[in-house]
């Protein structure tokens, strides 16, 4: 099945892992696998041919073993520098390449960014000065250090934009790459400029740079944020998942701040609660210290605080990483305090890390309600 004019190709997109074979000498294309990712371990591989399953399951075990061990030794940092060069001609800098194959006459390679899905492409060397044009020239995302060269940020920025929307990953320990985003799409679409932060405690950029958030949670990186809004100009929207959406919070409780609208994805609103009944209490205890949660609780900032902007919250029903019922019990006490009912999304088919396609729909949907 797999000839000398073959080659297996591995495509990452939604949280899954997509084989096809690419004869690049008929130029065809072949679906032989999907695999489901979920928490750096392979769950199943879908394939109707046994032996091909076989191959492809010892393969992914090997590549996810891989990765994890590049991370241990640190060969994962630095990847947002990369370039992607051949001949010394500029293939991309704006795509995440996720394989490439090097053959007699040309190249395979898989690609992808914010905006674009995966696409799988063979291309010649004798035409390499037109491989650019595989890019969508109207929208290009830059990767820069920011504010006086220390946050480190992808964005797409046009002048015209009245809004700006700033996406702020979970993790911590995690960061943005230009993957394909359903979600950065719709608001780009809108109009909107993007900017997507990759704070201290992000990956990629270094062992001090991810140390720094080490037991100040909510202190140093909101210090970063905070000085990212002021500078941007229009209605600023915030968007942001899991520690993410702690952030978002809590920005949207600074009194220096002007914020038109924030969504809460899958946040947390109470460190004291994720300490007692979250999966992820041993993350907690690793970015906060029990003397200092108050200052950085939102639950216990809404005590003399009010929230500066609109917040959504939009939350999984059964999210066993931060519980529905702190999003509950904030909401009671906020209308408790200030009269007024924040609103909540309970989303029954979503799970906390929103791998699935379909479960960033459900989550886009309820956005939509609140944009349009």
């Amino acid at each position: 099945m797999v000839s000398k004019e073959s080659v297996i190709i591995e495509v990452i997109e939604h949280g899954k892992y997509f084989y096809y074979l690419y004869n690049y000498c008929e130029n065809y294309l072949t679906l032989l696998a999907i695999a489901n990712l979920n928490y750096s371990s392979i769950k199943a591989i879908k394939s109707e041919n046994k032996h091909i399953k076989k191959i492809l399951k010892n393969k992914v075990n090997k590549r996810d073993l891989r990765f994890r061990n590049y991370t241990l030794k640190n060969e994962y940092y630095f990847l947002h520098e990369s370039k992607w060069y051949l001949n010394d001609t500029l293939l991309a800098d704006t795509l995440f390449i996720d394989k490439c194959f090097l053959l007699k006459n040309g190249f395979v390679m898989s690609i992808n960014n914010f905006h674009m899905p995966s696409r799988v492409l063979y291309h010649s060397y004798n035409d390499i000065e037109t491989f650019s044009s595989i890019e969508d020239n109207k929208i290009k995302f830059k990767h820069s250090y920011l504010l006086d060269n220390k946050l480190p940020t992808y964005f797409y920025h046009d002048n015209k934009n009245e809004n700006t929307i700033i996406f702020i990953h979970g993790g911590p320990k995690s960061s943005y790459l230009p993957y394909y985003n359903i979600i950065i799409k719709y608001f780009l679409n809108l109009g909107f400029n993007i900017y997507l932060p990759n704070y201290p405690g992000s990956l990629g950029y270094g062992i001090e740079y991810e140390k720094m958030l080490d037991k100040k949670g909510g202190n140093i990186e909101i210090r970063y944020l905070k000085n990212l809004i002021k500078m941007l100009d229009g209605n600023i929207y915030l968007y942001g998942e899991s520690y993410g959406g702690y952030l978002a919070l809590l920005l949207s409780l600074q009194p220096d701040l002007d914020i038109y609208k924030t969504f809460v994805v899958n946040g947390f609103t109470d460190i004291n609660y994720q300490f007692i009944f979250s999966k992820a209490r041993k993350l907690m205890d690793l970015f906060f210290s029990i003397e200092n949660n108050k200052k950085f609780n939102p639950i216990n900032l809404i005590d003399f605080r009010e929230i500066n902007c609109e917040v959504v919250f939009i939350h999984a029903k059964k999210d066993y990483i931060c519980n529905i019922n702190q999003i509950r019990m904030f909401i009671d006490k906020y209308k408790k305090n200030y009269g007024v009912l924040l609103k909540l999304y309970c989303l029954e088919k979503i799970s906390h890390q929103l791998e699935e396609y379909d479960q960033q729909l459900l989550v886009l949907n309820s956005i939509e309600k609140e944009v349009n």
